[in-house]
């Protein structure tokens, strides 16, 4: 009887600890950032390329939007000092019919995002970098 006891205590105690070990698993790898990247030019600039940006980053539903562009990935990494995705396809990205390519590696401890896009039709490629900090409302300027 009293075997029967300890096995069922046992038991119990196990599925506890698989209780908790599977709540808190899925939680601590899920990481939704909002950013504010900026991009610092000095003088004059040919490139009509933002200057500021709005990032959202949620890998609970592997989405990116940047700025108004909303990207959706299938390999985003996230690392205790990165996260990063690779050769995310966009529709229409550059246009009608226009087919792009978007990569991604930010620094979560320097805060530099590095951005890549590659058109597919002429194979040109923009890579722009911007520094990135946790974006409030307050942010705001006006």
């Amino acid at each position: 009887m009293t075997q029967n006891i300890n096995m069922s205590e046992k038991l119990n105690k196990i599925k506890f600890f698989l209780f908790i070990f599977l709540f808190f698993s899925t939680n601590i790898s899920s990481v939704e950032l909002d950013l504010l990247c900026t991009q610092n030019t000095s003088g004059f600039s040919n490139h009509i390329y933002p200057r500021d940006l709005i990032v959202r980053i949620n890998s609970d539903t592997n989405q990116i939007n940047i700025g108004g562009l909303s990207i959706s990935v299938q390999n985003l990494e996230v690392s205790e000092s990165n996260i990063k995705w690779s050769n995310a396809k966009k529709e229409n990205m550059f246009g009608e019919n226009e087919h792009g390519l978007s990569s991604g590696l930010l620094g979560r401890f320097s805060g530099i995002l590095s951005l890549e896009f590659l058109k597919i039709s002429s194979n040109a490629k923009s890579n722009l970098n911007y520094q990135c900090e946790n974006f409030k409302i307050k942010n705001r300027k006006f």
